[in-house]
Order: structure tokens, then sequence, then C-alpha cells
């Protein structure tokens, strides 16, 4: 889905398949009552981005969260394929995200600043050499907190996601991306000794990691 002469009707189908299953094996209601949900202060307003925001499914859920909990939260969705911003600007608009192409580079040379920043699936995409500068790239644009949220490598991960998959995710990309994405993920070990001092790595059912840093 990443190759950009990739079939149109596959990735739009992969936009859409997100939304089932990101609620089940991503776990952000759960990552948004926990880490994100105790930053924010009732009537004062918060900014976050989401880094590399795909098919914008988790977006637009945390958006209704904050909103059904008093919260007046900004969003701020990046994305470097021009594709996904496209997608998401056909989906029903809600005022408070916006959507733009562009890297966090740009951001960071820009001086932009959020509250939080966030991203799901990007850690798997990053070797060792590549992490580092990520990591401080993101540190630099948030005010409060970090939170990567990404699979977590196991052989049963792989096996669940295999069989479970098969009869739900056709005519897209999800399923074989997913394969090899979790084929491509760190352990928990393996991210603990790739992250510098003051991040931390925690594990969540089922087979996830999530790298948090405090400023």
């Amino acid at each position: 889905m990443d190759q950009p002469g990739c079939d149109a009707d596959l990735l739009a189908n992969t936009y859409r398949q997100f939304r089932q299953i990101n609620p089940v094996i991503s776990r952000w209601h759960f990552i948004y009552k926990r880490y994100l949900l105790p930053c924010f202060e009732a009537g004062k307003p918060h900014t976050l981005l989401d880094i590399g925001f795909g098919g914008a499914d988790i977006l637009l859920r945390l958006s209704g969260w904050a909103k059904s909990d008093g919260i007046d939260l900004h969003i701020t969705g990046i994305d470097i394929d021009e594709r996904a911003v496209r997608y998401a600007q056909s989906l029903p608009r809600d005022p408070k995200i916006k959507y733009k192409l562009t890297s966090l580079r740009s951001l960071a040379e820009e001086n932009e600043t959020y509250d939080l920043v966030i991203s799901n699936h990007l850690l798997h995409h990053l070797d060792e050499a590549g992490l580092p500068a990520m990591l401080k790239l993101t540190s630099s644009l948030a005010g409060r907190r970090v939170v990567f949220n990404d699979i977590e490598r196991a052989d049963l991960a792989y096996l669940g996601f295999h069989l479970l998959t098969g009869p739900l995710l056709r005519n897209s990309f999800a399923r074989p991306d997913g394969l090899r994405s979790i084929r491509r993920s760190y352990t928990k070990s393996e991210l603990v000794d790739a992250v510098p001092a003051g991040w931390q790595v925690h594990r969540i059912f089922p087979y996830r990691l999530l790298l948090l840093h405090d400023l």
C-alpha cells in the first residue's frame, strides 16, 4: 500500500477496513483513557498531533471521545502520502481536525508545538538507525507527552492475525500489510534497548507496545 502505483480501489478499501481493525487490535480507547485524558483539563484548549494518520479513523474517534468528555481538543493529522490526505478529506468533516500533507521534519523546522504527539503503527517502519532521529523530532514538537502505539512481534500474533483476518479483510492491502508489519515489529526487549533514557516501554494486550515520553 505504500507504493505510489498501487491499486487505488484496494487502497481505499484498506483505509475503510482500518475502521474495523483498529478498534479491535490497537486499543486506542484504553490508551486515550489512561494516557491521554489525564493530560487534559476541561475548559482549556489542547492540541494533539497524529503522525501518519492513514485512514483517519483514530483521529475521528479521539475527537469524538474528547467531545464526550468535555475536552476542547484540536487535532492535526499529518501524512506524507497525498492519497491518505485526499481520503481523509473525503470523510465527514470534523471542525476540530485538520489534515496536512507534510512531514514531521517540516513541522519541526516551522517550530510547531503540540500538547500531545501520537502515532499508530509507525515504529515498525523505523530501524535502529532511524528510531533515535524520530524520537528526537517528536520530543521537540511535544509539550507534554509522546505516545507511540505499535505491534509487538510474536509468532502467536502473526498466527492469530493470519487466521482471524482471512475471511474478513478481502479486496485490500490490510491483511498482507498487517502480516508484514508484524514481522518487522520490535519485541519489547529490542525496543527497550533501542530507545534513549527517559522513554518508557509498556506492553498491553493483545501484542501491543506503547512507547511513551513525558516532557
